[in-house]
């Protein structure tokens, strides 16, 4: 690439290619989305196109090398960890940037469950991650009780989840929006990861908000009736 050469004789390593692309960003980029998937070995994320996030404060008139996709954001230090001699997106963060930029909820999902099972992350830190799935593959379907009309743009939204300690009976989901409705609300989201993580999202009219004992309460009746860890 123009400005930037290679030592001869030196020792090839992996991955040079990023290393060119970090050299061209001046040192700035930090690998992300897809790609920082498939160096985390999180999912079956295979990307055809390096993904890397820059500045904001980057000039949208640099010209993008071919094979790449930009974005556009500021990754604070926490959020970040390198790979070898350049950085990349933490797990949490880089499910939670493919999400947001609405990629394969399919690999999401994969994700999610892989990085539970090694620990990288709790399904709580990425939660968004986990709506988005369950609103692209059709799990975010409401399930309202009787009499409850549409809430409209003003509701009061709780995400709860665990890991369970056994395979919940087959209604779970029915079960959960019972425990749900007797706080007055409904259950929104119900996903049950092969990694034992159940994510449940309710939903109650900002009028008739539980209050934190409440659902204090709705968490211990979840974790009774479904061996929540």
């Amino acid at each position: 690439m123009r400005g930037i050469y290679r030592i001869t004789r030196f020792p090839p390593s992996e991955h040079e290619d990023l290393v060119v692309l970090w050299l061209w960003s001046d040192q700035e980029a930090v690998f992300s989305h897809e790609t920082a998937l498939n160096l985390h070995e999180l999912s079956d994320a295979l990307p055809a196109r390096l993904h890397l996030t820059v500045p904001t404060c980057t000039s949208r008139r640099k010209r993008i090398p071919d094979g790449v996709v930009a974005h556009f954001a500021d990754i604070a230090a926490p959020d970040r960890q390198w790979f070898g001699p350049v950085p990349i997106t933490r797990p949490a963060r880089t499910v939670l940037d493919v999400a947001a930029a609405h990629g394969d909820a399919a690999l999401v999902a994969q994700a999610i469950d892989q990085g539970i099972r090694r620990a990288l992350f709790t399904f709580d830190q990425v939660a968004p991650a986990g709506g988005y799935v369950a609103n692209a593959q059709g799990w975010g379907t409401p399930i309202r009780p009787d009499g409850l009309a549409e809430l409209g743009d003003s509701f009061h939204v709780r995400h709860l989840s665990g890991v369970c300690s056994r395979p919940p009976p087959t209604d779970w989901p029915t079960l959960a929006a019972e425990l749900g409705r007797e706080l007055g609300g409904y259950l929104r989201v119900a996903q049950y990861f092969p990694s034992r993580t159940m994510q449940l999202e309710y939903a109650w009219r900002t009028d008739q908000a539980p209050d934190a004992r409440d659902v204090t309460k709705l968490r211990k009746q979840l974790t009774r009736r479904f061996s929540w860890g």
